[in-house]
């Protein structure tokens, strides 16, 4: 009689889950993708303190994660600190890898049109988002009052 045996994580498995968790990617899409299954996936979550997108796929779902549009992410530490990091993408796979203790977490309520409004810079970042898939923009760290 055999016995079967859970495949062993790689460390390169655990970035692409983190990614996808920070990507806001459903269990069950991060699984297919992984070629995992759920509770595997969920399970590896909760060890590794990532949260995953809750909720039901409507008919009309993006499938396997797919993004549309133009995305932000901010790179943060592990206690919520901001690196000063921002990418811009149209898919999470085009991100770039994080600084050494940090993840890419998305913005959802980033709204390009409104950030060009608001800083008209943005246009040849956004630009070379269009451009290469990916652009990243390095800010100063936020003062108090700011």
């Amino acid at each position: 009689m055999s016995v079967l045996r859970a495949r062993p994580w790689t460390s390169h498995e655990d970035i692409v889950l983190q990614r996808s968790a920070a990507a806001g990617k459903y269990a069950a899409a991060i699984a297919a993708e992984m070629n995992r299954s759920e509770s595997t996936i969920r399970n590896r979550a909760a060890l590794l303190n990532l949260t995953l997108a809750k909720g039901q796929r409507g008919p009309k779902a993006k499938a396997k994660g797919a993004m549309t549009g133009l995305h932000k992410f901010v790179e943060k530490g592990q206690h919520g600190e901001e690196t000063g990091r921002t990418a811009y993408v149209f898919q999470s796979s085009s991100l770039p890898q994080p600084a050494e203790g940090t993840l890419w977490h998305p913005v959802r309520s980033f709204n390009a049109a409104e950030e060009l409004l608001y800083d008209p810079s943005l246009g040849a970042v956004f630009k070379m988002a269009i451009q290469k898939g990916c652009a990243v923009a390095t800010s100063k760290a936020k003062g108090p009052s700011e």
